[in-house]
């Protein structure tokens, strides 16, 4: 067998444990982990350091020339997602002239916040955008520092629990397919086109071995993600099993193009319309 080097991405996000814990499980050699967030690893890619990832799906949607699609995976969700979420302390209507503040760890979500804004016919650039590091809790956010405040990843999922009743909540998996009746992708697959050029043996090979990583952190390895999770967040069960199984998605089909097709086209009409102003 040849000799793989294969530099991949891993998301530090619960939505990505089922894939995240069969690979370490499985110590296949050849892998190389990188861990990070999402807009870490959109960077990773985009400087050419590692060789395939997650990343957000408004990045890949602006690099095509760049990154082939992994077309059997993603992260998305068919309604409520849980894990993307605007917390506010206005109806989304009502933020013109507020102040919303936004992760460093998000892309496709901050592109989503104004196409939502957007549609509430929202004032986007009455509108002021402070990047969090979630530095504060959501509680001392939304007193003292921001009027709505976007969370994604397991921060979000957590204080969608904690808060589920305290704050106007905008799931934006739940906003995108009100709007559209297509899933949200939210992050893509990709690997490097010219990387993909010259290891197409080893592209068919982690496209195989991504795909089995779902169906084992799914099934064989499931319980085990379930007790750990639980665990380290201190929360029942339940809520991880939900989440794992009934709002995150990871199949990839004809819709979750079209989806993707329509951000593109969307996101892309406020980018220019911004220009023009």
């Amino acid at each position: 067998m040849q000799n793989r080097h294969i530099n991949l991405g891993i998301m530090n996000f619960t939505n990505c444990l089922p894939i995240n814990y069969s690979l370490c499980k499985w110590n296949l050699e050849g892998l190389i982990f990188n861990n990070g967030c999402p807009t870490e690893l959109n960077r990773l890619m985009i400087d050419g350091k590692i060789d395939i990832a997650p990343v957000s799906s408004v990045e890949y949607l602006h690099n095509q020339d760049k990154f082939t699609l992994l077309d059997n995976i993603c992260i998305s969700s068919f309604g409520k997602v849980d894990s993307v979420v605007l917390f506010s302390n206005y109806e989304m209507k009502k933020l013109s002239g507020k102040h919303i503040g936004i992760p460093y760890t998000s892309a496709s979500s901050i592109a989503l916040l104004k196409i939502f804004l957007a549609q509430n016919n929202a004032d986007i650039d009455s509108i002021k955008f402070s990047v969090h590091s979630y530095e504060n809790s959501l509680e001392e956010f939304l007193n003292k520092k921001y009027d709505a405040v976007l969370f994604i990843g397991d921060p979000a999922f957590l204080a969608n629990i904690k808060f589920h009743n305290k704050y106007l909540i905008y799931d934006f998996g739940e906003c995108w397919f009100n709007m559209t009746n297509l899933p949200m992708v939210f992050a893509t697959w990709v690997a490097r086109t010219d990387w993909v050029m010259s290891n197409n043996d080893d592209f068919i090979w982690i496209k195989s071995i991504l795909d089995k990583a779902v169906e084992s952190g799914l099934n064989v390895y499931f319980n085990e993600i379930i007790n750990l999770t639980s665990e380290n967040f201190k929360i029942d069960k339940i809520f991880i099993e939900d989440y794992l199984t009934n709002k995150i998605k990871y199949n990839f089909t004809e819709n979750h193009w079209k989806s993707l097709k329509l951000f593109k086209e969307m996101n892309d009409s406020l980018i220019k319309r911004a220009e023009i102003v």
